[in-house]
């Protein structure tokens, strides 16, 4: 490693970096506001898990005698055209809504954090090759995706999910690739080579971990923006199909009646996203305080 020139203290610095983070996650879990939407997010999570458990009511049953009846003591969330319990399907659609969102994102987050730390961690011909392709995959937004995939596939939550998860890639590569950008020109990195450490384990051991909480605050804010495309393309038929409960195509089956006064169909479900929404958005925002300073995350 002749001619490479090392701060003695550089490996300290390394081992002081690993733990830097681990005081900003115990900063991140200190913040009593964080701490709120962590709580409001886990009630979220508890009501669409075991919500449709504890209601008991079967989302799809039809009866037409109890058509378009308003919220009473029987029906809280009143009920729809076809005389389905409007709470049930709501707490089913939560269930829908949330795990494709989460499902979408996560699988956006992997493949976004090992295209971007090996765009920018190896450069050269590769990380031309790779910007070239995200930059064809960010032509396409999420509803015209899903719009593609519908009809190479047909409509379901398979092509929504997919839709939402390839569109999502180059954001999280593009935040994971100027992070490494930065960090592989560090003294730390310098410090592992001279070591003799191979650049699969700089990158997998020191530079991928240092990348994960600007990918966690971009996860943060990409569900919010999942929920509401694959809501957008549940609203366009195009997503979760009838009868399954899926929020978007809630406010579709309501937006007829909200003239004649049965609200609750479309607005119930429309609070439900918006719920989910702030929450996700306000969970990112407050990591972004911590985790991300430099505010790269974006969505």
């Amino acid at each position: 490693m002749s001619g490479v020139t090392i701060d003695p203290r550089a490996a300290a610095r390394a081992r002081g970096r690993r733990g830097g983070r681990a005081r900003a996650w115990w900063r991140a879990a200190g913040d009593a506001g964080l701490r709120k939407v962590l709580i409001g997010l886990a009630l979220f999570v508890a009501v669409a898990l075991l919500g449709p458990l504890l209601w008991g009511r079967d989302p799809d049953q039809v009866q037409l005698r109890a058509a378009l009846l308003a919220p009473d003591l029987s029906h809280p969330f009143g009920t729809d055209e076809y005389g389905r319990d409007v709470l049930a399907r709501f707490l089913s659609g939560a269930r829908v809504s949330l795990l494709l969102g989460v499902s979408a994102v996560l699988g956006a987050a992997v493949v976004g954090l090992v295209l971007g730390a090996v765009s920018g961690f190896y450069g050269g011909f590769l990380d031309g090759l790779l910007n070239r392709f995200l930059d064809g995959l960010l032509a396409f937004p999420a509803l015209v995706m899903g719009m593609s995939l519908a009809l190479a596939m047909g409509p379901g939550a398979l092509p929504a999910g997919l839709a939402v998860a390839i569109t999502g890639v180059p954001w999280y590569a593009r935040v994971v690739r100027s992070e490494v950008l930065s960090l592989k020109s560090r003294d730390f990195v310098a410090a592992q080579r001279a070591l003799g450490a191979s650049r699969r384990h700089i990158l997998t051991r020191h530079i991928v971990p240092s990348v994960l909480g600007g990918v966690s605050v971009q996860a943060s804010l990409g569900v919010a923006y999942a929920v509401l495309a694959i809501a957008g393309l549940g609203f366009l038929g195009l997503g979760v199909q009838p009868p399954t409960a899926e929020w978007g195509s809630m406010i579709t089956e309501g937006r007829s009646y909200l003239t004649s006064g049965q609200w609750w169909i479309s607005i119930i479900p429309g609070f439900g996203i918006l719920i989910l929404v702030s929450l996700s958005v306000a969970l990112g925002e407050g990591l972004r305080d911590h985790l991300d300073p430099y505010g790269k995350a974006r969505y």
